[in-house]
C-alpha cells in the first residue's frame, strides 16, 4: 500500500503556528531570565527554533536492495476470474535531509498528480514498482518520474519556508525588543512609588533605568549562546502535537523554562 505525499495539510497553517508559538514564548518568559539574557542570543535562539527546514533528496545517494519477488492478484475483466501472478519487485531507498513534517504539507502551488511513495520514515523513503520488466531504462523512467514529481513538490514548498524564514529575524528581533521594554518600564515605573521593591530570593541582578531606553530591532550576527535553557513540561509542542489542538506547528519543537 503506497503513501501519498503532500496532501495532509496546507503549509500556511504551520508556518503561521510556529510563528504565533513564538510570540507565545517570548509572552511567557521568566521576566528576571530574559532580562538577564544576552539580547543577541534571544534573538538566535528564537530564530533558530522558529526556522523551518525543508527536505533535500540527495539523488546520488539513492541505493537499491536486491530483488524479491511478490503475489499479485489479477483480474481479468472479460472472464471477471482472478489469478496470482508472481512477479518482481524493485525497490529505491533515497535518504533525505530535512524535516520529515514538510511531506505532508501542501504548499499554494500543486497538481492534481500527487507523489506516492511506499513508505517513509524520519531517514528515508521508498519506492517500489512490481511487474516484469526486461528494459531497465524502463524501469529507471519509472523512478526517475516519481522522484521528479516529489522534488517540484518539495521546490515549491522551499519557496514559501524560504519567505518564513527570512521574515523570522526581523519578526523576532521586535519581539524581543518589545517584551524587554515593558519589561523595564514597568520595573522603572515599581522603583518610583515610593515603596521598597521586596527582589525574589531567587531573582538575578539588574539595574533599573531612570529614563525610558529605547532599544532599536535589527538583524544581529548569530554568535555563541551564552544563555542556559531547558524543556518546560507541558510547554512541548510538536507537528502532530498542536495539530490535534488545533494549530499546527513546523520547525519549532520545545519551549523553554524559567532561568533561575
Amino acid at each position: 500500500m503506497t503513501e501519498v505525499l503532500f496532501r495532509q495539510y496546507d503549509l500556511h497553517q504551520p508556518l503561521r503556528a510556529t510563528s504565533a508559538k513564538i510570540e507565545g514564548l517570548v509572552a511567557q518568559w521568566d521576566a528576571d531570565a530574559f532580562l538577564k539574557a544576552s539580547e543577541h542570543d534571544l534573538i538566535d535562539k528564537l530564530v533558530e527554533e522558529g526556522s523551518a527546514h525543508c527536505p533535500q533528496l540527495p539523488r546520488d545517494q539513492a541505493r537499491m536492495p536486491e530483488m524479491a519477488e511478490v503475489d499479485i492478484e489479477v483480474h481479468d475483466r472479460f472472464f471477471g476470474e482472478t489469478a496470482t501472478r508472481r512477479v518482481s519487485l524493485f525497490m529505491l531507498v533515497v535518504p533525505y535531509t530535512g524535516e520529515k513534517d514538510v511531506f505532508y504539507c501542501r504548499p499554494s502551488t500543486w497538481t492534481s498528480v500527487a507523489p506516492r511513495v511506499q513508505s517513509l520514515n524520519t531517514r528515508e523513503l521508498r519506492l517500489e514498482v512490481t511487474g516484469q520488466f526486461t528494459d531497465p531504462a524502463q524501469l529507471n523512467n519509472r523512478f526517475t518520474e516519481e522522484l521528479d514529481r516529489i522534488d517540484q513538490y518539495l521546490a515549491w514548498c522551499r519557496e514559501e519556508i524560504d519567505r518564513h524564514n527570512a521574515a523570522l529575524p526581523a519578526f523576532v528581533t521586535g519581539l524581543v525588543s518589545a517584551r524587554k521594554q515593558k519589561l523595564l518600564d514597568g520595573r522603572n515605573l515599581q522603583s518610583q512609588i515610593g515603596f521598597p521593591v521586596r527582589r525574589r530570593p531567587d531573582a538575578g541582578t539588574y539595574s533599573i533605568p531612570v529614563t525610558r531606553k529605547t532599544v532599536s530591532p535589527q538583524r544581529l550576527p548569530r554568535p555563541g549562546l551564552g544563555v542556559k535553557l531547558r524543556p518546560l513540561a507541558g510547554l512541548t509542542c510538536g507537528f502532530y502535537d498542536c495539530w490535534t489542538a488545533g494549530t499546527v506547528c513546523l520547525g519549532y519543537s520545545a519551549a523553554w523554562a524559567r532561568t533561575k
